[in-house]
């Protein structure tokens, strides 16, 4: 079984997704509490453990979305980091990392009002029955990476 996986960091609630290869998905978000150093710890663990099992199973690539620079803050950014590591350091694929504007054009996401309107209507067309929109937003950024990796698989061959 492969899989492709999308991480949309936050600061408190992180969504974490995976697309298989038959087109099922996993969902999960991380929500962590506590100061700074707490809820670091806290996602670093959480990450880890959701990503190995997938990792275990087999991995094509994993984007990771990069906090878009207007509503950075420095928890934000830690977390981002921390994630970010985490991918790496569990997963035996590419980790790419990705703009909301570069993700939103690989996506090619449905026409809504706004930005978190269109990647909850993107994850209904993918299959996801979910209410979370952190899990919205990962599941964009692995459809990213399922995009990505189709491209370099058909380079490869």
């Amino acid at each position: 079984m492969t899989f492709v996986v999308g991480i949309d960091p936050a600061s408190y609630d992180t969504g974490l997704a995976a697309i298989r290869h038959d087109g099922s998905i996993r969902t999960t978000t991380l929500t962590v509490t506590g100061d700074l150093p707490d809820r670091l710890t806290a996602l670093r663990v959480g990450a880890r453990a959701w990503l190995a099992p997938i990792s275990d199973e087999g991995t094509w690539a994993c984007v990771v979305e990069r906090p878009s620079t207007r509503h950075t803050n420095a928890s934000l950014m830690a977390s981002y980091g921390v994630l970010l590591e985490a991918a790496r350091s569990t997963l035996k694929c590419p980790v790419i990392v990705l703009g909301p504007a570069e993700l939103d054009r690989l996506i090619k996401a449905p026409p809504a009002p706004s930005r978190k309107e269109r990647l909850v209507l993107h994850a209904r067309l993918l299959g996801w029955t979910g209410t979370s929109q952190d899990e919205a937003d990962a599941l964009a950024a692995a459809d990213a990476a399922l995009v990505l990796s189709g491209a370099a698989r058909r380079e490869a061959a």
